[in-house]
């Protein structure tokens, strides 16, 4: 069985904001999450200030 689950942007978003338990879950039950390159661009360009970019770095 594949364990492995494509986080999209929102989703990645909501989590670095505390808004969402759903990677908490999804990880408790030993499920891998990735990304592509497009997902960390975007993720990467979105970021509001410094302090912002280097935790989404993390």
């Amino acid at each position: 069985m594949n364990n492995r689950v494509l986080c999209d942007t929102c989703i990645l978003i909501d989590a670095a904001n505390g808004r969402s338990r759903l990677l908490a879950e999804l990880h408790s039950q030993n499920i891998q999450l990735f990304i592509n390159p497009v997902i960390e661009l975007e993720l990467l360009q979105g970021a509001r200030n410094k302090a912002e970019l280097q935790q989404l770095e993390k």
